[in-house]
């Protein structure tokens, strides 16, 4: 079942928090819309042809992280920009073009106004190298010491308090320390506008990978406690799964695993609907799975059930299976070359 994947030859970056995206662009108007393609928000923009006045044609799709505490989108890929199709450049590519389009445009990610209703910017993005890694995870105290390292932990103090966020990232940790300032300071990530926002774990994105739509290899995401708010909300409790129940009375996974099941646990289900189940462990045997203590909850919205990874992550994460200490090993080389697009960027914004 496992295989080896790679870090070297990544991007990685800290993934904000929030709600994940697509946001189009198209007929004087942008519809921002969540992952089973509801509408969120219909709002002006000044993305091209996003807003009323907008003098620019064509339609864009981003892909982001809507932040709704403070209305800001932290753009994640890009799959079409004014037309022109993305989705089979490389990464790199795509994301050095998205960056640098959107530093284009003026005001987009500092200004709320009526023809820009949310902002738009973008969490730094990091070669996958150890330095490059050790900033994806410690965020704004990477590297800090002394009065940097105390600047960097009142900038948390005054985001943490502003937005009321004390019980979200305290993760056992009280500041007094300056190992325990790092560890608090690793809840968060930078974006390009020197801000810094909550982090949902790390983002390892294949540089040459064309994007992909569903789950793919080239897209990897890893989180601990100290790194995202997911072990405060479901550590603690049971782990859950989104399965199929198909026409043949049989609950799949996304990818088309079989969930072994007593017939108690499928009474009164109905065919071709997605069910919410508590489980407390997995076992696997070729492509039949077993959850141990298995119990309905409820039925669900979800357009896309659980993938075999998603019910394991659940499980091994509750056991700390893979600390930080481990990514930095697969990638322990001498390194402290940032990415390209970073750097472009700053010259950019300069």
């Amino acid at each position: 079942m496992a295989r080896m994947i790679t870090l070297r030859g990544r991007l990685v970056y800290g993934m904000p928090e929030g709600k994940k995206c697509l946001v189009s662009a198209v007929g004087k108007k942008t519809i921002v819309r969540d992952k089973n393609g509801y509408v969120i928000r219909k709002l002006n923009t000044l993305l091209p042809n996003g807003n009323k006045n907008s003098k620019e044609g064509g339609k864009s799709l981003l892909q982001g992280v809507l932040e709704t505490r403070s209305n800001i989108i932290y753009v994640t890929d890009v799959i079409m920009w004014k037309n022109e199709l993305m989705v089979d450049e490389q990464a790199e590519f795509r994301l050095f073009v998205l960056f640098g389009k959107i530093l284009e445009i003026r005001d987009i990610g500092t200004k709320l106004i009526p023809d820009n209703e949310l902002l738009f910017r973008f969490p730094n993005v990091y070669d996958c190298s150890r330095a490059g890694l050790e900033k994806a995870y410690y965020g704004p105290s990477a590297g800090a010491t002394g009065p940097e390292l105390a600047k960097s932990c009142t900038q948390v103090a005054e985001f943490v308090k502003s937005n009321n966020l004390e019980s979200l990232v305290q993760r056992g940790e009280d500041g007094t320390t300056a190992e325990s300032a790092v560890r608090v300071c690793a809840a968060f990530g930078s974006d390009n506008a020197g801000a810094i926002y909550l982090k949902d774990g790390i983002a390892f994105v294949n540089r040459e990978g064309a994007l992909s739509f569903g789950y793919s290899a080239d897209y990897l995401q890893w989180k601990d406690r100290a790194t995202s708010p997911f072990y405060d909300a479901v550590v603690e409790t049971p782990s859950t799964a989104s399965l199929l129940f198909g026409a043949d009375r049989v609950l799949r996974t996304h990818d088309d695993y079989t969930v072994v099941a007593d017939a108690m646990v499928m009474v009164g289900l109905e065919p071709d609907k997605c069910y919410m189940f508590a489980y407390e462990g997995v076992a696997i045997e070729g492509r039949n799975v077993t959850l141990k203590g298995l119990r309905m909850v409820k039925v669900t919205s979800r357009v896309v059930c659980n993938t075999i990874s998603q019910l394991l992550f659940k499980c091994l994460a509750r056991e700390d299976f893979l600390p930080f200490a481990a990514l930095l090993q697969q990638v322990a080389v001498p390194d402290t070359t940032t990415s390209m697009m970073v750097d472009s960027a700053a010259e950019k914004a300069a």
